[in-house]
């Protein structure tokens, strides 16, 4: 997740969190933080919990290997590190005015925005994991017509037109082309400055 603060032209600050997509991840990311800040460890165990019905193999063990181990990085333990930030954030008094993200990200921020719950966002990245990984094309659909969905709390800049609310809008998001510099322009025209 990057955070920034801009300024516009009135001087009034705002605060946007912009969450990273896939790839952006390492081993033992958020280990330290994990060890020392009660609010990311719980969220990150929240998110562990959650996920036992979906991960063949349990979210720590992902994030934080006790020995050598041959699991990767998935969608799933980059959402929960991303979530986990976010809730030490909070808690810290540091809220956003708008959220956008990439590819994964944008469902941490759908969750961030209260677009759905956090078991939600959950389920869709682990269906997103498992349909990249093997042949069942109707994974996602089937999961995103399980989710419960509401309008924004917050601002939110979506990848592409239409209504974020809806299982229209999630069952296209994997397929979705990369638009990050239209929406980085898109945040500038909501008042929050330029964005370099």
């Amino acid at each position: 997740m990057h955070v920034g603060q801009v300024k516009d032209n009135s001087g009034a600050k705002k605060l946007a969190f912009v969450f990273a997509g896939f790839d952006c991840q390492h081993a033992e990311m958020g280990h330290q933080l994990y060890q020392t800040q009660p609010t990311f460890r719980n969220a990150i165990e929240r998110c562990a919990e959650i996920l036992t019905s979906y991960l063949d193999i349990p979210l720590l063990e992902i994030l934080y290997p006790t020995q050598k181990s041959s699991a990767s990085l998935n969608q799933s333990a980059l959402f929960a590190f991303e979530y986990a930030l976010f809730e030490l954030w909070s808690s810290l008094g540091i809220q956003p005015n708008a959220v956008m993200g990439d590819d994964v990200g944008e469902v941490v921020a759908a969750c961030v925005a209260g677009i759905f719950s956090l078991e939600d966002g959950l389920k869709l990245i682990a269906a997103r994991d498992k349909q990249l990984l093997s042949a069942d094309v109707g994974l996602l659909e089937s999961v995103a017509q399980e989710i419960s969905y509401s309008p924004p709390k917050i601002q939110f800049i979506a990848s592409f037109a239409g209504d974020v609310a809806t299982y229209d809008y999630w069952c296209r998001h994997l397929p979705a082309e990369k638009l990050w510099v239209e929406r980085i322009k898109t945040l500038e025209s909501f008042s929050f400055g330029k964005i370099s």
